[in-house]
């Protein structure tokens, strides 16, 4: 975030939330190029956000700044408890490094949370939501639900590029594996999800390349899904 912006004084409200048009900003990214996840939202907030200070909205500003700051965090779910990381970091040199989660203010992740039921983009809404329940002490479970129901409403398609799709749907099973019974029966919608996806991409014509792909995708989740139920079962 530019120094700029790092101010204490300009603290964003609900409302400057709302009025960031932060909708508006992903509805023309998504008309332009609707492939890409996080990629696609971290750049298209950064030009935005440019664009508001340029034009003298600095708290809008900031808000479309945090929002590009936080989609830029690399998911890894391989990790429980620290899955997101910098997309850049150059501290064993000295250098500087990008968003983590432990640079959100307890501020900021209010804001996440008020603002959360608010927000339809479920690749947006999961990241927030998912670092409300990291960060946020004593954790709540409604925000990892959140983030679970996110996470696995993206679709398992060939629109996305494969490696965040997987990854969000890692996350998700994860999150669903550490709640347990809090969970309720999402383990196993997400796995009767993939098996009825499985079932409509195994019957496409086998010249379909997208349709091969996507069942390499499929059975990859499934490998997931498999090990998170042997855990939970030992």
């Amino acid at each position: 975030m530019s120094s700029d912006l790092s101010s204490k004084e300009l603290v964003p409200t609900v409302n400057d939330f709302a009025e960031c048009r932060w909708k508006e900003v992903l509805a023309e990214a998504n008309r332009e190029d609707d492939r890409q996840g996080y990629i696609l939202r971290q750049l298209a907030f950064s030009n935005a956000a440019k664009r508001a200070i340029d034009e003298g909205r600095r708290l809008q500003g900031k808000v479309l700044t945090l929002l590009s700051d936080i989609c830029s965090m690399m998911l890894s779910p391989d990790s429980d408890n620290e899955p997101f990381k910098p997309y850049r970091d150059s501290r064993h040199s000295g250098g500087e490094y990008s968003m983590i989660p432990d640079d959100l203010s307890e501020t900021e992740l209010s804001l996440f949370a008020e603002v959360l039921g608010t927000i339809d983009d479920p690749w947006l809404k999961a990241r927030l939501a998912d670092l409300v329940w990291l960060r946020r002490h004593p954790r709540e479970v409604r925000f990892a639900l959140d983030a679970v129901d996110a996470y696995r409403s993206i679709q398992l398609d060939g629109k996305i590029l494969r490696p965040d799709v997987r990854r969000c749907w890692e996350r998700a099973i994860r999150l669903a594996r550490m709640l347990g019974k809090g969970a309720g029966d999402r383990l196993k919608e997400m796995e009767r999800n993939r098996n009825r996806k499985q079932f409509e991409y195994t019957h496409r014509p086998s010249r379909d390349r997208k349709g091969i792909w996507r069942k390499r995708e499929l059975r990859d989740s499934g490998a997931v899904l498999r090990t998170c139920r042997a855990e939970s079962a030992e």
